[in-house]
């Protein structure tokens, strides 16, 4: 039986786990097996999406009460890539012991949103290998990545702000002193 013969199915990210948007993220799948199997395909699905959710106490007068929850998704990221697919007619393909590495590589969209995560919600990013054999269930291997959006501080709204920040600072300062030094 396959389940028997797979020793490891994961997904392996080359470099840090974390991206800016429109980098390229490569990696591998990596199958080992301690014997010969028949494998039907191998899907990579990459995803980045937002979710939100949160519950409001409501009440309909003296004896009616109820909780209304609000959720939402919105996705961000969706890439599939066959990385081993069946043999021609469409039968399984038999792979020897050992382990096979199936690389794969796409490229990020700009304008992506950071990863976050929080109480009502998050944003989230990740890539997922789905093993496939005939006439037996799936099986699944998961690996999170983390997106980071760079700031440029020199921007005028990002400069302005700080240089407001420095103002009520040194003014904080000021006021201490003044207070040190009366009589």
């Amino acid at each position: 039986m396959l389940w028997e013969r797979l020793r490891r199915l994961s997904v392996e990210l080359e470099g840090a786990a974390a991206f800016s948007p429109g980098e390229s993220v490569a990696g591998r799948v990596v199958v080992e097996l301690s014997g010969p199997a028949r494998l039907g395909a191998l899907h990579l699905h990459a995803r980045g999406c937002a979710r939100v959710h949160w519950s409001e106490a409501r009440s309909g007068g003296s004896s009616t009460a109820y909780t209304q929850t609000y959720g939402d998704r919105l996705d961000f990221l969706s890439h599939r890539q066959l990385l081993l697919a069946p043999a021609d007619g469409g039968e399984a393909t038999l792979l020897p012991a050992g382990r096979h590495e199936f690389p794969f590589a796409f490229q990020l969209p700009e304008g992506l949103a950071t990863s976050f995560e929080g109480k009502h919600g998050s944003v989230r990013y990740w890539v997922k290998a789905k093993l496939l054999r005939p006439w037996a269930a799936a099986r699944r291997a998961k690996e999170r990545f983390t997106v980071l959006e760079p700031i440029d501080i020199n921007t005028p709204a990002l400069l302005g702000s700080l240089q407001w920040v420095s103002f009520l600072r040194r003014a904080e300062r000021l006021r201490t002193c003044r207070a040190v030094r009366a009589p």
